[in-house]
């Protein structure tokens, strides 16, 4: 990643705004295991990589404010980033304090399903000092209805079954990531 595009490169505040600062807030209650209070507000620049960003520049990431980065790992029960490996472990030996997402397609398969999709490739939790727990991206469809067919009750049965497999695979809770607005509608 360049530094033109680092300094274009999404910072989880800046870019998503409210939910930005929200999962940001998120991130900081997860650093704040690892470090003190202090240090943890103090690491709280942190930047959302998929593989739109391609292969990333991580010392010049480290170089910079960024501090944690969450790297796209999996999205359904059949899709891998083709730069996870590069991102998520280019992040850890660089020292930037990494977490793994996964893109919740809730009609394509259950929550526990894509819960250890998402384990068993690149979502899984180490007790490392360096890694944030999981977190499950859960927006408006991008290929249906916003609410992927599904009614708020049968939305929220999901996301547990999601969490419960999660935790019961990794010992951690994992983070959900949305929009108030996505959250109202289908929750």
């Amino acid at each position: 990643m360049s530094s033109t595009s680092l300094s274009s490169a999404v910072r989880l505040r800046a870019r998503l705004g409210p939910v930005g600062r929200s999962l940001g807030a998120l991130a900081v209650g997860a650093l704040a295991t690892l470090f003190s209070p202090a240090e943890a507000a103090a690491q709280r620049t942190g930047i959302d990589v998929s593989p739109l960003q391609g292969e990333v520049d991580w010392p010049a990431v480290k170089g910079s404010e960024v501090r944690f980065a969450y790297v796209k790992a999996t999205e359904g029960t059949d899709v891998q980033s083709p730069y996870f490996s590069q991102q998520y472990d280019g992040a850890y030996a660089a020292g930037v304090i990494r977490g793994a997402y996964h893109f919740a397609l809730p009609d394509r398969g259950t929550g526990a399903e894509q819960a250890d999709y998402f384990v068993d490739h690149g979502g899984d939790w180490s007790a490392d000092d360096r890694t944030l727990p999981g977190v499950v991206a859960i927006l408006d469809n991008p290929y249906g209805p916003t609410c992927y067919w599904r009614s708020p009750s049968q939305m929220v049965a999901w996301l547990h079954e999601f969490a419960d497999e999660y935790q019961r695979r990794t010992s951690r809770d994992a983070v959900i990531y949305t929009t108030a607005d996505w959250w109202n509608t289908c929750t």
